[in-house]
This record gives C-alpha cells, structure tokens and sequence, in this order.
C-alpha cells in the first residue's frame, strides 16, 4: 500500500539509512542498501506479528501490509507528515547547515513512537550508539519475541512495557542493562501506562522538560532527546556527545552549541539529523 508523503523534499533511503543507524548494530530497524528496501517486525492491530517491508514510491512510501498499525509504523518512522521547507529556509543562514542540505536534501527525522522512544532514550544515557543499538537487540530478543521470514532469518519485536514490567531486574541484567536503567525503564513505563505523558506534546517546551525530568532517572538529555525523537522538533539534546562531535568538527569549537540551537527557533531539533549526518557520517 503507498503512502503519500507531506509535500516538501523527501528521501526515503536517506530516511531509512539513518532510522537504521547502524545497520550492523540495530536488530530491529533494518536498511538493506543493495534492495533499497527497509524491513521492520511489529504487531499488527488484531495482535499477530509480521515483517512489514518498506521501499521507495513516487513522492512517498510503499509499504507490504495495509495493517493500521504497520501504516501508522511507516508514516511515523519516515516522518511522512513533517515538512523540511521550515527547516530548510531558517538553515539558508547557516554556511555549514547549508552543505549539509545540500548532501542530504529529502531527510526526514525518523521518528518512533512513546515507548520505544523511551527505551532508546534511557539505555541510549552515556553509551556509545553502537552499544545502545546492541542492548536494545538483547532485551528485544529476550522479551519481544521474534518473527521468521521466509529464509528463517530472526526478526525482533520491540518488547512492551508491559513486558519490562514484568521482567526480572536479574534477567534485564543479563542483557547487559545496568541496574540503574532497569530501575529508570521500569518507571517510565509505569508513567506511560498511567497516561502520564498524555498532551505532553501540547505543552510549552519549557513545561514538557519540567514534566519530564521529574521523572527519576530523566535528565535534561534524557527530556530533550526523547521530546525530539517523538516529533517536538522544537527540542535538541544539547548535551549528546554525537551532536557535540559534529559541532565541533564543523564550526571548530563548542562553547557556542546551545546559542547556535535557540537561534535556530522551533525547527532546531532538524539540525541535529542533518549536522551529525551530515558532518560526522559524511563520506
């Protein structure tokens, strides 16, 4: 089934490459480069599992399952409602912001929903990307379960936050979880399944941090990353080391980052794909 992409520039492979990440690492969001195609495991809205596969299609996706919850999965994870004009015209300004359009000109934010964001969020706190991706993975094969496609190749569902409250904090540690975010996973899925983050999405930047990093375990990265990856596009992460990186490789120095950001206004959390895209991962 095809789904339409907000008119604006739009890439799927550039979106899909970096909803991937690292391809090597990441057991649950796939990029196959030589099919152009994206593959993902999820459940569908009767409750069965599937392998929903993605690709190209004239001004937006192609998806294989007309499932409302694997549409929802793709107009989410593509980003298929955002529009990069905004972004575009305000980074005009900006030399370094400029070349980094001009080399990926069609990225969306890939964007998740309010659990999985919280998952990559909290075990994402003071690790290295690559290692994130790899205890996702764990905790994902050990309570989401997996999916078999047609060559009995394994494909991870993303567990519930039911099933991380259920789980033994002995067995999350097993998955290379540290104690201190087994406790954090706990209590946001606690709040999610509460409905404490219900019209958080609404609020003024400055209340939704508030909010947020009343939370034990959520900081100001923590708020700010997780705000952005679930569409407040207004938030960045001004304390992401990755974000830190390219900055610096880009302007030469970072004791300027934060006023960069807030001169950016609402669309600042664009700059943060297109920066570390642009600058670190460029080839």
């Amino acid at each position: 089934m095809k789904l339409s992409a907000l008119p604006g520039d739009f890439s799927f492979p550039l979106t899909a490459q970096v909803l991937a990440r690292l391809p090597k690492n990441n057991r649950l969001e796939r990029w196959d480069a030589l099919t152009q195609t994206h593959t993902r495991a999820l459940v569908t809205g009767a409750g069965a599992a599937q392998i929903v596969t993605a690709r190209a299609a004239p001004d937006g996706v192609e998806i294989s399952s007309t499932d409302a919850a694997a549409l929802e999965w793709a107009r989410v994870s593509f980003a298929l409602h955002l529009d990069p004009t905004p972004f575009y015209e305000v980074a005009a300004e900006d030399d370094v912001l400029r070349g980094c359009i001009e080399r990926l000109r069609g990225l969306r934010p890939p964007l998740m929903e309010f659990w999985e964001a919280w998952v990559a969020a909290i075990l994402g706190q003071q690790i290295t990307l690559s290692f994130c991706l790899d205890t996702i993975g764990y905790v994902a094969k050990r309570y989401g379960g997996e999916v078999l496609d047609a060559n009995l190749e394994p494909y991870y569902l993303h567990p519930t936050p039911e099933a991380i409250l259920e789980a033994d904090p002995a067995d999350l540690y097993l998955c290379k979880v540290s104690r201190q975010k087994i406790a954090y996973l706990k209590i946001v899925a606690r709040a999610l399944l509460d409905g404490y983050f219900d019209g958080v999405l609404q609020m003024p930047l400055k209340d939704a941090l508030t909010q947020l990093i009343a939370l034990k375990g959520v900081g100001n990265w923590t708020a700010r990353y997780w705000l952005a990856t679930v569409g407040r596009l207004d938030s960045l992460a001004y304390g992401d080391a990755g974000l830190a990186s390219a900055y610096k490789a880009a302007y030469g120095h970072t004791h300027d980052l934060e006023a960069w950001g807030e001169a950016l206004g609402d669309v600042r959390g664009w700059a943060y794909y297109y920066l570390i895209w642009g600058i670190k991962y460029a080839q």
